[in-house]
């Protein structure tokens, strides 16, 4: 075993110290696999300095050290740095030629670079970017600064990185119907299957579960067998014995190229600022509270790229101290809004209140109110 990378769960503990996390053992062939692809993905050399942005918790950093150690790349560290201003000038600073950002600070970076009508470090090569969908009008406002981008998709499950696509010049296909660009194609020695609910392949263009097969899938749960049994299942398709191969609960079609485009979700599952969120969770320590007789949470997109969780409880009051000592910040509401004895339900979801505008901090800052139609203020605040 080469790592254990920890996720934070609300139904799962860790063995050892009680807490919520749920840690998925990364193998060394997964790992060595992975660092060689992402080495030819990302072409990088002995020239490259590759800026590490991501925290040691993050299973990104796995993209950001290994593949960089290898080609012999420089890899200077990085202060807290705000997405905008001071991440160009310190990429200016430091010649920095190759980083990754989530998808919600590429998207901040954009913006801030178009505002200031700014232009990108001459030493800049490559920006890879991962997580949520990508937004055309960032996109279109990425292609006029000249820098190749490429969009990489993968999970812990299967080291980070599965698929890639290099977005540069001005292809109509990366528009990706108005979903973002493709995820792309898979790296060597990566499987990827497109299945429907009886494991069966579905044709072109037919929406279908994302299975990941492969090298670099990792050897499951530490400790938890039976969650290991549920999410790495055999691979019927293979010749190996004993294959396995991972869901994703993503839904994906493949396109006549042979990219994929994703589509959405299996389940409840949604991804905010590179976290993987189940509202399921979220839902359930909300419906926790004696004071709630129903809840329900969704992500709301009210103006572009301008995305929030926001949970909607019926008979609820004060519930945002109560939530936030279940929940950890990133996966706990931007708004809460109350329904009347009963009401939840998920067809009479009123907009909530535009929150202020806001960096991705970790801390909140919470009111709240006891009339029954008012939404209750919870947004990030800088610390």
């Amino acid at each position: 075993m080469a790592r254990v990378v920890w996720q934070r769960r609300r139904r799962s503990r860790c063995w050892r110290t009680g807490r919520s996390r749920r840690g998925v053992a990364v193998t060394h062939g997964a790992l060595a696999n992975y660092t060689r692809a992402m080495v030819e993905g990302l072409t990088l050399t002995g020239d490259d300095r590759f800026l590490q942005l991501a925290s040691i918790g993050f299973d990104v950093l796995l993209e950001e050290v290994f593949p960089a150690l290898a080609a012999a790349a420089t890899k200077p560290g990085r202060p807290l740095l705000a997405a905008g201003t001071d991440l160009t000038r310190f990429l200016e600073s430091h010649r920095i030629t190759c980083l990754e950002l989530t998808t919600a600070y590429w998207h901040t970076w954009v913006d801030d670079l178009t505002a200031r009508r700014r232009s990108l470090p001459p030493s800049l090569r490559l920006v890879a970017m991962e997580g949520e969908r990508v937004l055309a009008d960032r996109l279109a406002a990425w292609r006029d600064l000249g820098v190749p981008l490429l969009h990489v998709y993968g999970l812990t499950e299967v080291t980070c990185t599965s698929t890639v696509r290099l977005v540069q010049g001005r292809d109509t296909a990366d528009t990706g119907g108005g979903s973002g660009p493709p995820i792309g194609k898979p790296l060597d020695n990566t499987r990827i299957y497109l299945l429907d609910r009886h494991l069966r392949p579905v044709p072109a263009g037919v929406p279908g579960e994302l299975y990941l097969g492969g090298a670099g899938l990792a050897r499951g749960y530490l400790h938890e067998p039976t969650r290991t049994a549920a999410r790495f299942v055999p691979d019927p398709f293979s010749a190996t014995p004993g294959a396995r191969m991972c869901r994703t609960g993503d839904l994906a079609r493949h396109r006549f190229d042979g990219s994929l485009d994703l589509v959405g979700r299996v389940d409840n599952q949604v991804k905010l600022r590179g976290f993987r969120i189940q509202l399921g969770e979220l839902e359930a320590a909300l419906g926790d509270h004696p004071a709630v007789s129903a809840a329900v949470a969704v992500v709301r997109e009210d103006r572009p790229g301008d995305r929030r969780l926001v949970g909607y409880a019926a008979r609820a009051a004060r519930l945002h101290g109560a939530l936030r000592r279940r929940r950890p910040g990133r996966a706990a509401p931007d708004r809460q809004r109350q329904g009347g004895p009963g009401r939840a339900p998920r067809w009479s979801r009123r907009s909530p209140p535009s929150a202020p505008s806001c960096s991705t901090g970790t801390e909140s800052a919470c009111t709240t109110t006891s009339s029954p139609s008012a939404a209750t203020p919870c947004w990030p605040r800088n610390s």
